[in-house]
């Protein structure tokens, strides 16, 4: 009865807690940042461009965000590769906007068989349910492999059980031919947002939806894939790979 009484009085351990969200950058840091930018799109120089976008994706503010996506209307291509890569690593709701704003909008882009994946991974990148009538859309429109690799892994990333229900229809809007070179990025997202696999088998993957749509509930967390699995999703992503585990920013639950 002692060591119950004694247990009763320890503090309780406190719940994980979320890594707290950095210091937003000073205004001298946001303005310079902007200058920084400005000036490097204003002139010829491409390593400057390149330089002051670099530099820029570090700072988290709405303003230098919406500078640097200006580099979408570069001509070189090497720059609105540089722009839209910058975007998908900042952490920060407008980089997300910016880049839903230059699909919907920007109609060369979207049929520009190297930028678009780029586009798209970007997308994914930032986990967020937002993005799923954009990964969805039309998504055997483009010839690349890569655009709809970009589309189903993005999928992956965002822990909504929607994502599960769209991936199952897009794997059924074409013939079993079109999908079976597809299948094994279906298997991955598919994997990582349910933690169930049904191998490389469309018709395994529709049979197991059928028998558990009504019930499905997503792991909180991305759930432990096999090693093989969780390198190849790591090295697409650029996540740092840990045997066995990874930090993503899905395993935060998605969203922002």
């Amino acid at each position: 009865m002692k060591t119950l009484a004694l247990l009763a009085l320890l503090p309780l351990a406190a719940a994980p807690q979320d890594p707290p969200k950095p210091a937003p950058p000073s205004p001298e840091l946001v303005e310079s940042s902007i200058d920084a930018l400005k000036k490097a799109f204003a002139g010829k120089e491409l390593p400057p461009k390149l330089e002051a976008i670099e530099s820029a994706q570090d700072v988290l503010d709405e303003k230098v965000i919406e500078t640097l996506a200006k580099g979408m209307k570069e001509d070189e291509d090497e720059v609105r590769m540089a722009t839209l890569e910058a975007l998908r690593r900042m952490e920060h709701p407008t980089a997300l906007e910016e880049l839903h704003d230059l699909y919907k909008r920007d109609k060369d882009l979207v049929k520009d068989e190297e930028l678009l994946p780029v586009l798209l991974k970007a997308i994914g990148q930032h986990a967020s349910p937002e993005s799923i009538d954009v990964l969805t859309d039309n998504p055997f429109r483009a010839k690349s492999y890569q655009a709809l690799e970009a589309r189903i892994l993005g999928l992956g990333r965002i822990r909504d059980a929607r994502c599960v229900e769209e991936l199952i229809a897009m794997m059924q809007l074409v013939g079993k031919g079109k999908t079976a070179s597809r299948m094994d990025d279906f298997r991955l997202s598919l994997m990582m947002l349910t933690g169930v696999d049904r191998g490389t088998s469309r018709d395994a993957w529709i049979a197991w939806w059928n028998d558990n749509k009504k019930k499905l509930e997503l792991p909180k967390t991305a759930p432990k894939l096999p090693e093989k699995l969780q390198r190849r999703w790591d090295y697409y992503w650029g996540d740092p790979h840990e045997k066995g585990r990874a930090k993503r920013r899905e395993d935060r639950g998605g969203g922002e």
